[in-house]
């Protein structure tokens, strides 16, 4: 039994071409669009023919699945989950090397084999004929239907043209006895009802879409909170910090003889082991006449720059920058808040942004001193006023008292990540403090804060990074989730002033306890880095860059086919002319033959591919013996080779012989 013959019907003219223009024009890809257009069309008018074969036809089809697949995984490491639009409004592009491969293919189908790989392995004589092979126009039509969507770009013009287009589609395609009133009145209220329903289906999916992408963010951003920091103080056992790399710094060619800091927030209030600072509110910066640079206060732009690379993990987040922050410029921000104690949030697209930080060095903007930075929890009143008479600092200057407590950690205190054991409810610092003298960075600026406060200093708890790691691969600082730092801002001689008590040692320790697979896992983070910043430097093309590595490489790959392999062959109208090949001619009783079968049995198509109207002529009148003189006729016509003389001599024996049992009426088998 022979398997139903898949009838997909061809897409009438220009329709093709009216669908990549629509999306070019939604996607802001229409000269690509006109382009693309205007190849596929002229093969309905052009005889210019490549015999390709399924083989050729897989990995033709294997190459857009890779391409497709390298695509997805670029834009998902460059833009998250955001990277779905960018992805839909690509497949035209990416499905286009597989209909221009069936559109200039003498055969003019694609077998279901070359898209379906579990297919390529059976070898059931029904999957080896003409039934199983489609027509990809109409479904190429359709992905550029959808990719049109993902522009966003007029909605109502935009309808009227998808109806225009499935008009043309449905008209060509409807049944021959169906009356043009009865189709025209339906599908008029079709596509009444289809722009209501839309209305209906963008307001929920507006709905749905806001409520997944806060979902999506809560489980996986991981911003700082400019009002709230929960730190580890209290916990037992190792603090255990990533190697991800979080940030990169360019100093352009300046190399950094300390630490480089970079603030996130500032708090003020502490209790169990949480520092809070509610008056941190953020307030909108208005960008310049540039559109991309944000002056963050009224001093001069200062006299420093760095280039600073932040991984966003949603589209909105804290960013690190230097104290003397005086302005944010960036290309890609579309909105930035900053609030007086030095926050600073930027909005954008998740994933790597880069920003150029003007600052002042030495310079510390910040909120003049409160009551809330002279504050020290109750629990530890009493214990912080023995300490600090046990000290002398009540009688000491602003400067000596700074001075002493800074020798006091340098000289008693060490560095570890590991608590051994659990503090009293409320105490975690006392015992930090008079016992253990041992903690890592939250302790130490906790403490310093807690410690200068009683000594009659407001300060401050600032949190960030502290850099000193430089690449010479990538010729910056680099800043890894395990650099994330807590610092004190004192307030000393009426200006606020860095007070870092950890030991310095905490970075080599931290050097000490990397993983052997750190390399290797850097030089993807900076692959991946580059890839996502590539284009992100002042480059205004509306092309992503996504498209052109692709497109280089589908380039090579048709030069490939059609010039260095020499494929390309001029078919003419072979069947109703005879041809010159190699100085000798085809067989002359063979058109007469093609004309007869056509007269007497089923007329061919003017498009109709020989092989496909030659297996209709096999289904359906068992005329089984074309198929051997086809293959020869197709090795005549289109291999660079030609035919041996003795091959020549067989395709006139069958063409003759197929002549005189067929007018005898016995059918060769």
């Amino acid at each position: 039994m022979s398997t139903p013959a898949i009838t997909l019907r061809a897409t009438p003219p220009f329709l093709l071409g009216s669908g990549l223009l629509l999306w070019g024009w939604q996607c802001n890809f229409l000269p690509y669009a006109l382009l693309m257009a205007m190849v596929l069309e002229y093969a309905r008018f052009s005889h210019w023919r490549v015999p390709i074969t399924d083989k050729e036809f897989n990995h033709v089809s294997d190459l857009c699945g890779i391409i497709l697949v390298a695509v997805v995984i670029y834009l998902f490491t460059v833009n998250t989950y955001y990277g779905i639009y960018t992805i839909l409004s690509l497949l035209p592009f990416l499905f286009f090397l597989l209909l221009l491969a069936q559109m200039y293919s003498t055969r003019g189908k694609i077998r279901l084999s070359a898209l379906l790989i579990s297919m390529r392995r059976i070898h059931a004589p029904e999957l080896q004929d003409g039934n199983m092979e489609i027509d990809l126009s109409f479904p190429y039509l359709l992905v550029c239907m959808i990719s049109a969507s993902s522009g966003n770009q007029h909605p109502l013009q935009f309808y009227l043209f998808i109806v225009l287009i499935f008009a043309w589609s449905l008209w060509w395609m409807r049944p021959r006895h169906s009356g043009i009133i009865t189709w025209m009145l339906l599908f008029m209220l079709s596509a009444t009802a289809g722009y209501a329903g839309q209305l209906g289906v963008q307001k929920l999916q507006d709905v749905m879409e806001t409520a997944f992408l806060d979902w999506f963010d809560i489980f996986t951003r991981h911003n700082r909170d400019p009002m709230r920091n929960t730190t580890a103080i209290g916990s037992l056992g190792r603090l255990k910090l990533s190697d991800r790399i979080m940030v990169r710094v360019d100093t352009h060619g300046e190399k950094i003889s300390g630490r480089i800091l970079l603030r996130e927030a500032t708090y003020t209030d502490y209790g169990y082991g949480v520092w809070t600072n509610f008056q941190n509110t953020l307030q909108m910066v208005d960008p310049g006449g540039d559109g991309k640079t944000w002056e963050i206060n009224k001093n001069p732009r200062g006299n420093r720059r760095y280039t600073i690379s932040f991984h966003m993990d949603g589209n909105r987040g804290i960013i690190p920058v230097p104290h003397g922050i005086n302005a944010i410029i960036s290309t890609r921000a579309t909105s930035i808040e900053a609030s007086a104690f030095g926050s600073i949030m930027l909005e954008m697209h998740p994933g790597w942004t880069r920003y150029d930080a003007h600052f002042t060095e030495n310079e510390i903007y910040d909120v003049e001193p409160m009551k809330e930075d002279l504050s020290v929890p109750p629990s530890y009143k009493d214990d912080l006023a023995q300490l600090v008479h046990d000290l002398g600092l009540d009688h000491m200057t602003e400067e000596q008292s700074l001075a002493l407590i800074e020798k006091f950690f340098a000289d008693n205190f060490k560095y570890s990540l590991t608590q051994a054991e659990r503090y009293p409810r409320g105490k975690y610092l006392t015992k930090f403090l008079f016992e253990t003298r041992r903690g890592h960075c939250e302790y130490f600026a906790t403490a310093t804060v807690l410690l200068l406060r009683a000594a009659g200093i407001p300060a401050r708890y600032v949190v960030g990074y502290s850099i000193d790691e430089y690449s010479p691969l990538e010729h910056q600082y680099l800043g890894r989730a395990n650099h994330a730092h807590s610092w004190t801002l004192a307030y000393i001689n009426h200006s606020w002033r860095v007070v870092d008590t950890t030991p310095s040692i905490w970075a080599d320790m931290d050097k000490k306890n990397k993983s052997i697979l750190e390399p290797f896992v850097d030089l993807w983070s900076w692959l991946t880095y580059a890839i996502a910043t590539w284009d992100s430097a002042d480059n205004q093309s509306k092309v992503p860059r996504s498209v052109l590595w692709p497109a280089l490489f589908l380039l090579f790959y048709i030069a490939w086919r059609m010039v260095i392999r020499k494929r390309l062959r001029r078919t003419g109208d072979a069947l109703r002319r005879p041809l010159l090949l190699g100085g000798r001619q085809i067989h002359p009783g063979f058109h007469e033959l093609l004309s007869r079968l056509e007269q007497k049995y089923v007329p061919r198509s003017r498009d109709e591919p020989l092989g496909t109207w030659i297996t209709r002529l096999e289904d359906r009148y068992g005329l089984h013996g074309l198929r051997p003189i086809l293959i020869l006729y197709y090795r005549l016509r289109f291999d660079p080779c030609g035919l041996e003389e003795h091959e020549q001599a067989r395709f006139s024996e069958l063409v003759s012989n197929f002549r005189e049992t067929e007018s005898q009426g016995s059918i060769p088998a």
